[in-house]
């Protein structure tokens, strides 16, 4: 009955270890580029975590930044990781995406990380060599499993 029990065990950590490695290959060959998905967690899952992003105790902030042609105020929840001068943000969709053009246009935003406000400026991209080891061990691995390398480095004012 034991060695069933392993078998059966070793058997579904191997099923989960295959899914996990195909929706990773899916993910990097796909996903960061998918309108589809963009659209979803613009749509969907933002509004979702802004209930919560920025308040105390979560890994989430709330990025404040103005358009670059529209002028209109937006917010968006990011992981943020907090660093001495400022913080560190995974660019997950790479360069492309607005809040990065818009702050990068701008010169500054307004983070709230843990429940306050703070005026960040001076938006520099980082490869990934300088960013992970900011970043503690389980994001990192999360980082490196998602196939993120870029990241954007903002100083506090």
């Amino acid at each position: 009955m034991r060695a069933e029990s392993l078998k059966r065990w070793v058997a579904c950590l191997a099923g989960g270890m295959s899914l996990t490695w195909i929706l990773r290959v899916l993910w990097v060959q796909y996903g960061q580029h998918s309108r589809a998905i963009r659209l979803f967690n613009r749509v969907v899952l933002n509004p979702i975590v802004l209930a919560f992003a920025g308040r105390a105790g979560m890994p989430y902030a709330v990025l404040y930044h103005v358009g670059r042609y529209s002028r209109r105020f937006y917010a968006t929840p990011l992981l943020v990781q907090p660093t001495k001068y400022g913080w560190v943000i995974p660019l997950t969709y790479g360069e492309l995406t607005d809040w990065y053009r818009n702050i990068k246009k701008a010169g500054e935003c307004t983070i709230q990380w843990q429940g306050r406000r703070y005026l960040a400026e001076i938006p520099e991209r980082m490869d990934a060599t300088q960013a992970f080891p900011l970043f503690p061990p389980a994001w990192r691995l999360a980082l490196r499993f998602a196939g993120i390398r870029q990241f954007v480095k903002l100083t506090s004012a």
